[in-house]
Formats: structure tokens, sequence, C-alpha cells
């Protein structure tokens, strides 16, 4: 028997063999006569059986362990970014890796990439409005920080798991109610700055505070950054925090004349003018104000014109006796007052005319 060579990509075990083996994929067999093949090194392959060596090595994005007979396409989440890869490498903490081929993406701002294998990175605290996010940790590039954490946004208030509009009186930032400065407010739901605190009536001063004490001789309706004077000359408040224009009052030595304040003469008393509402004057020993002839004191503090069907006097509204009236309103004394047709005066009222009277049509 004549023994022959096993060819390159073959091999035979056996002494005295007749039969060649060839090397299955994955090896090779780069000599003849070759008692074994050879497993092709990590990060090549070969395809077929019998090669006698191997294909070339993997190409960037795939990897191959030794014996492999084809390359595999690395992951996502991975890096396979040079030839002949022999085990894909996990993106690292702080970047994500979405094509194996490239580079690891650094996470950007806003995002957050605490785990390896990313292959995305995660939106920082994704939250439905009211809703924002605490952004703890996501403000830089590359964040490992796990930042989903959600709070109220500004003007919000947390309660009960969910977030309300921040009521008047206050204002609201990161979930949590904060008081306005002493003698101020806000005025309005949903109020997420200091600067919305308004100073309360009767103190002046800038959004926010600090607020002061309305002085004597002005008055404050609140929400002012300075005091108001008195609308007529010579008036001013006489106390401390006044709200009113209606709190002023003429100063000393000045008596209301109408509608101004005037020095007063010798013999006047202008310990304490006044400064009286509309249809009134100050009254003679300058105590209080009283009514204009024809008006009366209402409800309200002010002064009414009297209506028809009476009379006004010093304040007080007198009603006309039965069965009569008066021709117009501001009526000012009883002789105003005159009988209904049918009716007519006698002695102290009016009555009823007899009915085969026709004189007594008019009262």
């Amino acid at each position: 028997m004549t023994c022959t060579n096993c060819s390159a990509g073959q091999y035979s075990s056996a002494n005295a063999s007749s039969q060649c083996t060839n090397c299955t994929a994955g090896s090779y067999g780069s000599s003849v006569a070759a008692t074994t093949c050879t497993t092709c090194p990590a990060g090549s392959f070969s395809v077929s059986s019998g090669a006698s060596q191997c294909n070339a090595v993997c190409t960037a994005g795939s990897y191959a362990a030794a014996g492999a007979s084809a390359c595999t396409t690395c992951p996502v989440g991975t890096v396979c970014n040079a030839t002949g890869t022999v085990t894909p490498v996990l993106c690292p903490q702080g970047a994500y890796c979405p094509t194996p081929i490239l580079a690891p993406i650094v996470c950007p701002v806003g995002f957050y990439c605490p785990n390896t294998g990313l292959s995305a990175p995660l939106q920082c605290g994704f939250c439905a409005p009211p809703l924002t996010a605490t952004a703890s940790g996501c403000l830089g590039l590359g964040s490992v920080t796990d930042a989903t954490q959600c709070m109220c946004g500004p003007g919000w208030l947390a309660a009960n798991g969910s977030c309300v509009a921040c009521a008047v009186g206050g204002w609201c930032s990161g979930g949590a109610l904060q008081s306005c400065n002493a003698h101020a407010s806000t005025t309005a739901n949903g109020s997420w700055t200091v600067k919305q605190c308004f100073c309360s009536a009767g103190y002046y001063g800038p959004g926010g505070g600090p607020c002061t004490l309305c002085p004597p001789g002005s008055f404050c309706p609140g929400q002012g950054l300075v005091p108001l004077g008195c609308p007529l000359d010579g008036a001013v408040t006489s106390q401390s925090g006044s709200v009113l224009p209606t709190e002023c009052v003429c100063s000393l030595g000045y008596l209301l004349s109408e509608t101004q304040c005037v020095a007063c003469g010798v013999a006047d008393e202008c310990s304490a003018g006044l400064l009286c509402p509309a249809n009134s004057h100050a009254k003679e020993d300058n105590t209080g104000c009283s009514c204009n002839a024809g008006y009366f004191s209402s409800a309200n503090n002010g002064c009414s014109i009297c209506p028809v069907g009476s009379y006004c006097s010093g304040n007080v509204l007198t009603v006309c006796g039965g069965n009569s009236t008066t021709q117009t309103e501001g009526s000012i004394n009883a002789s105003a007052c005159f009988c209904l047709p049918g009716y007519y005066y006698y002695t102290t009222r009016c009555i009823g005319c007899p009915s085969n009277n026709s004189w007594c049509w008019l009262g």
C-alpha cells in the first residue's frame, strides 16, 4: 500500500490511515500531512470545512469567539468599533451606544445614563404639567444620577399626591406654600414669587415688601409704592394707617368751606376741621358733618337727596302727612308738601273733598 499525504485543509489522526478528513468550519490546516487542525483565533473565522487558512478578521460592528464559523453582529448598547473584536464591550456609565461601530456618546444635558449597556439616554424627570422635574444630577454632560422624581411647578402646591393652585395670601415654590412678608398678601391664585405679594390697605411699599405703615397726613388704599396725599389743599389724615380719602380732615387752623379747607377766622371753632362727604357741610362747632338742606343721612354714612313725598333738614327725612306729597325731590321743609287731587288742607291735615264740590280738584 502506498501512503499519500493529506492536503492542506485536511488531517489524518491515525498512522497508515487511508482516509483524510477536512478541517471543520472555524478551523484550518495550513500544511500537508497534518494530524490536527488549528482553531481560528478569536476575531477571525472560517466559513466552510477544508479551509487552509482563516478568513479575514471580523469587521467593526461584529465579533467572533475562537473557533467561530461566522462573525456575529454586536448588539446595541455595546462597543465594537475596531476590526477583529473578540467580545463586545458594554457601553460605560454616563454614556449610551445606539450603534456598535460608533464610540460611546456622552449623556447630554437633561438626560441621565445610570447603567452600563444603554442604547439610549433616559430623560430626566419627565413630568406632566403642572409637575416639573427636580433635575438633580441632570444638569451636565455625562450625568449618571437617577433623577426621575417630579415636583409641583411654580405657583402650585403639593396636596394629597396632586398639585393645586396656590391660594390667595401666599406664593408657592417647589410644591410648598411660602408666606408673604408682614402686612402683605397676594391678590390672585397661582402666585409663584414673593414679588407678587403687595402691601395691604393702610401700608405702602414695593412688591415683596417691606411694607411701611401709612404715615399721618396721607392715606394708603393698598398695593401702592408710596403713600397718597389728601385730595384737598390743607387736608390731612389724623392718624397712621389711613386707607381712604374720606379719612382726610382739614388741618388745625383750617375749616371746610364747601369743597376746600380755608383758614379759620378769629371767631371760628377750628380745633379739628373735617373733610365732609358730598352734599354735606361741617357743623358750626366743627365736631362733625351735617347733610345739606334737602338731603338726609343714609345707611352708608353719605347724604342722599330727599325723595318725593318728604322733606329733609338736619340730616333727618320727614314724610309728608297723609294724602299729601311734594312736587320734586330735595324739599327742605313742610311747606313743600301739598294735598293730593281730591283732598284739601283743613287745619293740620288733608281731608277728602265732598263729592258734590267740583272746586276741590287740586289740594
